[in-house]
């Protein structure tokens, strides 16, 4: 009788690892309020966003796929597209920050602060992909004007 054996205690510790991973990133997109995104630049789609897109801002990854290639300039507000600058050859570590209204499933506008840096690039240098949060800041952005306004009002009076 003849037997053989193989040591696979190097795929199982690699199967953990994978395992322990995968619940450490579903541990942290179910805490995380916030949308959470990958973005193809050379295909421009996004290719992986959590639920939050969903909740926060009524789309599916469907709904971004139906509009075309141009779904950004869609659903940026047209004069928050401007400050929206083109990832070309920059490396990893940059994180950009934007302020923009975003466009609802349901017609209306929320603001969103967008913190983005690259995330995939090609051999040249190019950046491919970028990996996003964006969090909500409407209410912050509300109270803002409320506090403006009411200071606004204040100076009119003693002035």
């Amino acid at each position: 009788m003849l037997g053989m054996m193989n040591d696979i205690s190097d795929r199982v510790v690699a199967e953990r690892t994978i395992a322990e991973n995968n619940r450490f990133r579903e541990s942290i997109e179910k805490a995380m309020p916030d949308i959470l995104y990958v973005h193809d630049l050379k295909n421009n789609r996004t290719i992986y966003t959590n639920k939050n897109l969903v909740t926060h801002l009524g789309y599916t990854l469907k709904d971004f796929e139906a509009l075309g290639d141009n779904f950004l300039s869609m659903i940026i507000h047209p004069d928050d597209l401007k400050t929206v600058l083109p990832w070309t050859t920059e490396p990893q570590g940059v994180v950009r920050e934007n302020e923009l209204r975003i466009l609802l499933k349901d017609g209306s506008y929320r603001w969103l602060l967008t913190r983005t840096t690259p995330f995939h690039c090609d051999a040249d240098g190019n950046v491919t992909q970028i990996i996003g949060v964006a969090r909500d800041i409407t209410d912050r952005k509300k109270s803002i004007d409320q506090l403006n306004q009411s200071e606004q009002s204040y100076r009119e009076l003693f002035d």
